[in-house]
């Protein structure tokens, strides 16, 4: 499977400032080694009726004016709220990267946190983000270990529930709940599927939202294709959106927990076999789980809201 870091364009900067000083320009992108066009494809083809779903919510979002602007996070910030997480959790401190270079705000990478500058999230958005990369996918990850589970098998059950109770756990402490940005990012896949990067881009912008965050979402889009005037892309982003449904009906169910999602980088369907795993292992104690699912009755009630403002139910299948 193709590492995320290949994906990136190795002249990314100079691209971008070709396409900000021409109405016309698409960018080219190169890379540190060749892509295979079918792993661009790997996650499958986003749905048109999330992508509806999606557009109406973000329409939604922007008529109601969410997410007032706030002070952005200074690094000074970041640095002392990943310290603060990783103490409470009793884990080895992040190093945490700051480069202009990245394609994403946030992203976890073994130990390291890189983040994307000039930033461009507030402190509540961190705290989303640590719940999110370090109380989710880093957790996951040391039970996953613990338990010494095999490698996951990376496939799109597997990324959906990964992402999925991510990006739900992202919006936990949010004083709103809509989630834009996974719907945003699930836009930019569906119409860069169609679209090449300007066209994605200029209908990014309609919806309202800045030219800074429509370059970066066509960006993460259109990452994989060296000419990217034409339709296609990377469609990881669809697993956001469509496995944060899948994983909130889990979640719905009263025969569900989710410290089960804990028990490693796990797919949905693996859980039961995986608590298999949990019965023979001698000191359960030694597993992690965020604080934030001690009290399983306010979390639970949390994830619903989560789901009934985002109006999942209209799209379990």
């Amino acid at each position: 499977m193709i590492q995320l870091a290949q994906l990136t364009p190795t002249n990314l900067l100079a691209e971008k400032t070709k396409f900000f000083e021409s109405d016309t320009y698409e960018p080219r992108f190169s890379y540190s080694q060749n892509i295979e066009p079918n792993l661009i494809q790997f996650y499958g083809q986003p749905k048109v009726k999330f992508f509806n779903q999606a557009l109406k919510m973000t329409q939604q979002s922007f008529a109601a004016q969410l997410n007032p602007i706030s002070p952005l996070a200074t690094q000074t910030q970041v640095f002392q709220a990943v310290t603060e997480a990783c103490d409470s959790l009793k884990i080895p401190i992040l190093k945490v990267d700051f480069s202009h270079h990245y394609l994403s705000q946030l992203r976890l990478s073994r130990s390291t946190l890189y983040i994307r500058t000039p930033i461009q999230f507030t402190l509540i958005q961190l705290k989303g983000k640590i719940h999110h990369e370090i109380e989710t996918h880093l957790l996951r990850l040391l039970n996953h270990t613990t338990l010494s589970l095999s490698p996951p098998e990376e496939n799109y059950d597997f990324r959906s529930t990964e992402e999925g109770l991510a990006s739900l756990h992202s919006y936990l402490d949010q004083p709103e709940v809509i989630m834009r940005k996974t719907f945003l990012s699930y836009i930019g896949c569906f119409l860069a599927q169609s679209l090449g990067f300007r066209a994605t881009f200029t209908e990014m912008v309609k919806l309202g939202v800045s030219p800074e965050l429509a370059w970066a979402i066509t960006t993460r889009n259109k990452r994989g294709l060296v000419e990217t005037e034409v339709p296609g892309g990377f469609t990881r982003d669809c697993t956001y959106l469509e496995g944060a449904v899948s994983v909130w009906q889990w979640l719905m169910s009263p025969d569900h927990q989710v410290k089960d999602l804990y028990l490693g980088r796990i797919s949905l369907n693996q859980v039961i076999d995986t608590k298999k795993v949990l019965t023979d292992f001698s000191n359960p104690d030694q597993l992690r789980f965020p604080a934030f699912i001690a009290n399983s009755a306010k979390y639970l009630a949390t994830i619903a809201q989560i789901g009934q403002t985002n109006q999942f139910a209209q799209l379990v299948s």
